[in-house]
């Protein structure tokens, strides 16, 4: 089922955030969201999970999903591991750990002790990376990422964008960035926010 965003308007107080914001994404469609700091990406991004109501305009399409917020929404006090656990059907699998381990070793270099130890340990660029193996490894038609490559160098930026990529076949990635050629590198196709 398509994704469609149909004539958004968000304002607060009076200052108008959103207007008649438009657009569709199909399955096997990555999409990225681009525009200035306060053109309403992060916004647009909260209607479109449910988590903030538009004034006009409705999302239809957007049942079964899984995000990265711009903030770390980690559980500090557990791993990485029983983090995406919470996250994943794991009912089908004999080998869980195994499995989520293989995934996070695709992006990270480092031991996988790291990967038991609470969650509150690791740095913004290892948290942003085990939030967005989370998003992935859950079982999601929907999957919207706000600024997923914020505080990573450019070689983990690079495995991320290969890993969405990978892991996109059969779903709708939406991606709020700053970075034309992260765009370039997704293969995506550009909705422009403007103030």
């Amino acid at each position: 089922m398509k994704l469609l965003v149909e004539n958004i308007s968000k304002k607060y107080d009076d200052r108008e955030i959103l207007k008649n914001v438009g657009f569709s994404v199909d399955d096997n469609e990555i999409l990225c969201i681009m525009g200035e700091s306060g053109a309403g990406k992060t916004t647009l991004l909260r209607i479109i999970m449910g988590v903030e109501k538009c004034d006009e305009g409705k999302v239809s399409g957007n049942s079964n999903m899984s995000a990265v917020f711009q903030d770390n929404r980690l559980i500090g006090e557990i791993s990485a591991l029983s983090n995406i656990r919470l996250a994943i059907n794991n009912k089908h699998h004999k080998n869980i750990n195994g499995s989520i381990l293989k995934e996070l070793n695709k992006l990270f270099d480092e031991d996988n002790k790291i990967f038991y130890k609470p969650s509150k340990e690791l740095s913004g660029g290892m948290a942003r990376r085990v939030e967005l193996v989370r998003a992935m490894l859950a079982d999601s038609k929907l999957v919207v990422l706000d600024e997923p490559f914020a505080g990573l160098d450019d070689e983990s930026k690079k495995k991320c964008i290969n890993y969405i990529k990978d892991m996109s076949k059969h779903r709708k990635v939406i991606i709020s960035t700053h970075n034309t050629e992260d765009v370039k590198s997704l293969g995506a196709g550009i909705y422009r926010l403007t103030r």
